[in-house]
């Protein structure tokens, strides 16, 4: 696991206006481990349960202590990451959780047909669970920006199923065990949003939360009216020390306008789970912890970083922030922010079409673990 970091200090490089550098090259990407496995060849289909390409990317078990002398786990909980993709120009692609899921996070990330960042020239623009109250789908959407780039977008969804030991077979029995349906476990989440007022480069969080509302995952989706459209830049979680992330302002997002100016909204949203009424109902605990890390840009026009939960933990959720000068270069956005296994997660930013060497990337990443 990278060292957890607490705060970076970034740099702005000022680039020559004739740079001549080719802005869709890829520097020092990590590209490793971001196809979901068993990916069927078909053109991806982009939402549904039954889509063809939807595909499992891990499946994972958290457990609690042994109930007795010689047996199992008394309680644990599955952490399973689908993932679905689509290809064109602007795409939008929706995964669902299997039915006897919830939903508690997801992501999504930009690839060339062959899932690779290699000449990878769009940008995401919403990353986001769907607020319907059944905690069942995640969203993803991507654009080309001035120029026509046909590109993959990946969605990703992580659920979660609970379990508890019952060694005599019966209704939703597994294995040695009995899961809580899928509404039995979503009474203990919510989602919490929160909507910029219209600007040019709109920033909001989504507010304070209860002591006993652990964070698992956050969203960003923009919404313009005319012109050419808005980017994102951030979807993250301020860092408190791999604890809890801070309170004030809760899960922020943040995007831009790019090169043709452009106004619209930004909604941030947050998915929590109340760890309180689900130890006082279920039986045992939910921990939840926070990383962060981050890389200066150090020159490359485009990058990516990894990080991983912390040990023992799985993963819910994933943020990412593409830091730059703001206040004199032209911007860096975020093409991927993603899960690539079950305990680990990628982010990647670059600049598009006007170069920007400022700045860097952060990632964030939430894990949960059973304890007795």
């Amino acid at each position: 696991m990278k060292q957890k970091i607490t705060s970076i200090a970034f740099i702005a490089i000022t680039v020559l206006a004739s740079c001549k550098k080719d802005l869709t090259q890829q520097d020092n990407l990590q590209t490793n481990s971001i196809e979901p496995k068993n990916e069927v060849s078909t053109l991806g289909t982009g939402g549904g349960i039954n889509s063809p390409t939807r595909t499992v990317l891990s499946e994972q078990i958290s457990e609690t202590s042994p109930y007795g002398p010689s047996l199992p786990a008394g309680y644990k909980i599955k952490i399973k990451i689908w993932a679905d993709y689509t290809d064109g120009q602007v795409n939008t692609v929706s995964v669902p959780v299997d039915n006897d899921y919830v939903l508690i996070g997801g992501g999504a990330m930009i690839t060339n047909s062959s899932n690779n960042f290699n000449g990878v020239n769009a940008l995401l623009y919403a990353s986001y669970p769907v607020n319907d109250g059944t905690f069942k789908t995640y969203v993803a959407k991507s654009k080309d920006h001035e120029e026509v780039h046909s590109h993959r977008l990946w969605a990703y969804a992580i659920g979660m199923k609970v379990y508890r030991y019952f060694p005599h077979p019966g209704p939703n029995w597994e294995n040695g065990y009995q899961y809580y349906d899928a509404d039995s476990i979503k009474q203990f989440l919510s989602i919490v949003s929160n909507t910029s007022s219209t600007m040019n480069h709109p920033q909001i969080g989504t507010g304070s939360f209860a002591y006993n509302l652990f964070p698992l995952s956050s969203g960003a989706k923009l919404t313009w009216g005319s012109g050419s459209g808005m980017l994102l830049v951030s979807n993250y979680f301020p860092y408190a020390g791999g604890i809890y992330p801070i309170q004030d302002g809760g899960a922020i997002a943040s995007g831009k306008d790019h090169i043709v100016p452009t106004s619209g909204n930004i909604e941030s949203s947050c998915l929590l789970i109340n760890t309180t009424a689900f130890y006082n109902k279920i039986g045992f605990h939910l921990d939840v912890k926070y990383n962060e890390y981050g890389e200066n840009t150090n020159g490359r026009h485009s990058f990516s970083i990894t990080q991983s939960v912390q040990s023992g933990y799985l993963l819910t959720g994933v943020g990412a922030r593409s830091l730059y000068n703001e206040y004199s270069t032209p911007g860096r956005l975020l093409f991927a922010m993603a899960p690539t296994n079950g305990t680990t997660a990628i982010a990647a930013s670059k600049d598009h079409l006007q170069s920007d060497l400022s700045g860097g990337l952060i990632i964030n990443t939430v894990g949960i673990k059973a304890l007795d």
